[in-house]
């Protein structure tokens, strides 16, 4: 299960670390299984949690979001360029 926490008005990531399964103490004697994720540190004490099934969708579909912002950047620069020789 993927989880968001926020305790911060800053932001900015710190860090991103992959944490394999594990056994965690709990501190009461009964250990817990802890399945793989992806923990995202950002500044202060606000942090993301991701499940590898987050992960893996985040993956899968990074690159098309990330190609959709440089076109859309890219279609605002040569607007911008055509507006200034326009004038």
């Amino acid at each position: 299960m993927s989880y968001l926490t926020v305790d911060s008005e800053h932001s900015g990531v710190e860090g991103v670390r992959y944490v394999a399964a594990h056994t965690a103490d709990t501190g009461i004697g009964k250990p817990f299984e802890m399945a793989a994720y992806v923990r995202v540190s950002f500044a202060g004490s606000a942090k993301l949690i991701l499940d590898i099934e987050d992960v893996r969708l985040l993956a899968e579909r990074l690159p098309d979001m990330l190609m959709s912002h440089d076109a859309a950047e890219h279609a605002a620069k040569e607007q911008a360029a055509a507006i200034a020789e326009a004038a």
